[in-house]
């Protein structure tokens, strides 16, 4: 059971950063956008090449964050500019992404930096899974920090406005486009950066690896929204902490058929587990008789 709560602490915060991209564009600025999978990857892709030029590992990492930030750019420049639709506009990056970035692999699926250094490599040279922990609980506090530093500006305000009622935005005098796209560049520039530590602390980077992390990612946000709260700080935290209980859940459940009967479940099947999850967590949303408190206003 330690064993499993130390891998679901380690996985769970590697994988948090996706789960707080995510909830700032479904939730703070309303827009579905499944740019997800294309701007984790094209993070990772340009993590993974600056390692191996050379590039200071920590510096590789604000690389990935502005990788992310211009897939988010691309999405929104479709949907403001090209009036293409906000779940369109993401999946179209995402195609386009896929490709990008086998060409810059060198048309390749894959590239290792095992022989470069990494963040990791650097602060745990024993690979210690205690102090990976550690090194990711103050990357991933030190995003949530700059992130509540953000929301307590005048603009961080502006872009909870567009989520919530954009005319009111308008009215303020604010354009709601500009709005949209520091909004998308700043969401996937987290997934960038957690595509970034992915390639760090696995010594590769895999055209395929972003495959199903869409879905995962939401099915850890809706976790973490199982918690009501009126304060976006702890909403952040609540995104943390659900990318965690999402994979002690699998790792439970992995572990728990594989000691009663080691054919019942196979590692493909973690995807079944999430939409059963996915659809658990729907379903007591839509019956619950309490109605819950909404953070913000997902209208979509």
């Amino acid at each position: 059971m330690i064993n499993i709560i130390e891998t679901s602490l380690l996985v769970g915060l590697l994988y948090s950063l996706l789960t707080v991209g995510l909830a700032h564009s479904f939730r703070i600025i309303n827009f579905p956008d499944l740019t997800l999978e294309g701007s984790v990857i094209l993070g990772a892709t340009l993590s993974a090449l600056s390692l191996n030029s050379g590039i200071d590992p920590f510096l590789s990492l604000g690389i990935g964050f502005l990788g992310g930030c211009l897939a988010g750019l691309m999405t929104a420049f479709l949907h403001v500019y090209c009036n293409v639709s906000k779940i369109l506009s993401g999946i179209v990056t995402s195609a386009i992404l896929y490709s990008l970035n086998i060409r810059l692999l060198g048309n390749r699926s894959n590239l290792s930096i095992n022989n470069v250094r990494t963040v990791f490599s650097i602060l745990n040279p024993q690979g210690l899974d205690a102090i990976s922990i550690l090194i990711l609980i103050i990357l991933v506090g030190t995003v949530l920090t700059i992130l509540f530093l953000l929301f307590r500006t005048r603009y961080g305000m502006f872009l909870r406005i567009l989520g919530d009622n954009e005319m009111f935005l308008i009215s303020l005098n604010q354009n709601p486009k500009s709005a949209t796209l520091v909004g998308l560049g700043i969401s996937n520039g987290i997934i960038g950066l957690a595509g970034a530590l992915l390639v760090q602390y696995k010594g590769v980077c895999d055209i395929n690896m972003s495959f199903g992390l869409l879905v995962t990612s939401l099915a850890s946000l809706m976790l973490g929204e199982q918690i009501r709260t009126r304060r976006i700080e702890f909403y952040f935290f609540c995104c943390v902490g659900g990318s965690i209980v999402y994979n002690f859940i699998i790792a439970l459940v992995f572990f728990g058929l594989d000691t009663i009967n080691g054919n019942i479940i196979l590692s493909s099947d973690v995807k079944i587990i999430t939409g059963i999850l996915f659809i658990g967590l729907s379903l007591l949303s839509r019956f619950r008789k309490t109605p819950s408190f909404q953070l913000f206003n997902s209208n979509w």
